[in-house]
């Protein structure tokens, strides 16, 4: 029993890894190619720009916005803090984070909305397993066959991913026990970001609240 017990605590702990890596490569795959290049005066306007988003942590207005979704009232609190020469729009991009430890034969449903999608990734802890097999609505997105207890699974599920409920079923053979976390990240923007225009995109992250993770990325799409 108390090994059993640390191998459900070691999985977990691997499975907050992968949720900090993957804000991480959120940020060096979506972010950091924006950002190269840039000129003096275009980085002068994002010091700005993160300065105002500071100044809106503080007083605690941009938690409010960022947890509430609220991209008009942040878009409104922009314009009041910077130059109105700044062409820009805002955006939210949240991370729903869901996990269970269970057994046996499983399924569950999730939201999202596939337009406003930027990933979703299932990772799962085997903790004693034999022939998994994963299906998202229907189709699958892992089979494997013999025993698998002791091993992890990371599977993306963005492509899989439709609007509106979505289903995820595990079978097994035998009793099964396993640990898993969905994360659906998803973006709302306030407003369409102009094309043939070079954008560049100052973002804020912020962690969730009464020891929740929910990490909430504020981003401001900036162009000349």
């Amino acid at each position: 029993m108390k090994a059993r017990k640390r191998a459900k605590k070691g999985g977990l702990h691997t499975i907050e890894s992968f949720i900090a890596f993957m804000i991480v490569m959120s940020f060096l795959f979506f972010i950091m190619p924006a950002i190269t290049n840039i000129s003096d005066t275009t980085e002068s306007k994002m010091k700005y720009i993160h300065g105002a988003l500071t100044t809106l942590e503080k007083n605690g207005n941009l938690r409010e916005y960022a947890i509430s979704k609220n991209i008009t009232g942040l878009n409104k609190s922009m314009y009041e803090l910077i130059p109105s020469t700044y062409n820009f729009t805002v955006g939210i991009s949240s991370v729903n984070a869901s996990d269970k430890s269970t057994s046996g034969n499983y399924s569950f449903n999730y939201s999202a909305d596939a337009g406003k999608i930027d990933y979703v990734f299932l990772d799962i802890v085997f903790l004693s397993a034999e022939d998994p097999k994963i299906y998202v609505n229907g189709g699958s997105v892992l089979s494997q066959s013999g025993v698998v207890s002791g091993n992890r699974e990371t599977i993306d599920l963005t492509s899989s991913t439709i609007t509106g409920e979505n289903k995820v079923q595990f079978n097994f053979t035998g009793t099964a026990t396993f640990d898993y976390r969905l994360l659906v990240s998803q973006t709302e923007i306030l407003e369409g970001i102009p094309d043939g225009k070079d954008i560049i995109i100052v973002n804020y992250v912020l962690s969730g609240t009464n020891s929740t993770f929910m990490p909430t990325e504020v981003r401001i799409y900036l162009w000349d």
